[in-house]
């Protein structure tokens, strides 16, 4: 089984390499959004929608902030 890597704040991360893996690596609040991220992904789209949730549980806290604050920010653009 293929060993996935990151590196953040200077040190090696390893991501877990399955759905049910990323999953519970999530934040509680955040596994709804993954479940329905996946269950709604085509065999084309799921490689790119588990990406997207690999490099959300790869990025370190002052990323997460950022990403939390554009994610506000287009809730109330819409």
């Amino acid at each position: 089984m293929a060993r996935l890597t990151t590196w953040s704040n200077g040190q090696e991360t390893v991501l877990p390499d399955t759905i049910p893996g990323i999953r519970a690596a999530l934040p509680q609040e955040r596994r709804g959004d993954f479940d329905r991220a996946v269950a709604g992904a085509s065999v084309n789209e799921l490689h790119a929608v588990l990406r997207h949730w690999l490099f959300e549980l790869a990025e370190d806290d002052q990323e997460r902030e950022l990403t939390e604050q554009l994610r506000e920010r287009e809730r109330h653009a819409s």
